[in-house]
């Protein structure tokens, strides 16, 4: 029984996270909502990959759902997928929607 456990643990380690826009995206808007080991990640993998939501976008998209207090307005605006640069804190406090 733990000659299997290792060995499966064995297998599962020799698979590779492919690291591509999307992967990176998603690891980004985690590392942006302050997940220490996403930034972390980030940092050693996706350096290189040219992403859509950068730190700036995000600030600004931040920026706009305080002013506007609306959620709605933010994804018109930025994109649907800009909300993920928020977290479910911003969302509640910045958005009356």
């Amino acid at each position: 029984m733990i000659k299997k456990l290792i060995i499966l643990l064995a297998l599962t380690s020799c698979f590779k996270k492919e690291y591509n826009q999307k992967t990176c995206q998603e690891i980004a808007f985690k590392a942006y909502k302050g997940h220490p080991r996403s930034n972390h990640e980030f940092d050693k993998n996706c350096k290189n990959i040219k992403l859509l939501f950068d730190p700036k976008m995000c600030q600004a998209a931040l920026v706009y759902l305080i002013a506007s207090n609306s959620e709605k307005l933010t994804a018109q605006k930025y994109g649907q997928e800009s909300i993920k640069c928020f977290t479910k804190t911003d969302l509640k406090k910045f958005s009356k929607d």
